[in-house]
């Protein structure tokens, strides 16, 4: 039986088997562990969908650019856009269809003509599967 917390350590999506393996003490040092078995499929999945905004204060000019992770429970249609914190529409970081599971976007700090961005407060929209909520990206020069 896992753990309680094993999804929150060790998040993915889709099914994994788990090996143990032993060492034999009755023989030499060094020697190559021994396979004890192999489990049956364990399903793991996402909880719920979910987004988070990482490095969600960076500098540009230094090559640094935020992240934004998202989990979806089920598979469809995700938008994230970027808003000024006035409302400005500044740039649409994904649209599309997206799968079922775990995915990443990075936002260098740059608005839709490829320009850097001012300092500042940015919104994050986040639309999807199980998803509506708006995120803070600030940016610092």
């Amino acid at each position: 039986r896992l753990q309680p917390g094993f999804d929150g350590r060790f998040p993915a999506v889709g099914n994994v088997h788990l090996e143990v393996f032993a060492l034999n003490k009755l023989q030499q040092a060094g020697g190559p562990p021994i396979s004890l078995g192999i489990s049956n499929a364990i399903p793991l999945t996402t909880v719920r969908s979910q987004v988070k905004a990482w490095n969600n204060v960076f500098n540009p000019a230094r090559g640094e650019c935020a992240t934004v992770k998202y989990e979806l429970r089920s598979a469809g249609q995700l938008t994230m856009k970027l808003y000024t914190s006035q409302g400005v529409f500044i740039r649409t970081l994904f649209e599309g269809n997206a799968p079922i599971g775990k995915g990443a976007v990075d936002w260098e700090g740059r608005n839709m003509a490829g320009s850097t961005v001012a300092s500042g407060i940015y919104l994050l929209r986040v639309e999807g599967p199980g998803l509506d909520e708006t995120k803070k990206i600030i940016v610092v020069k």
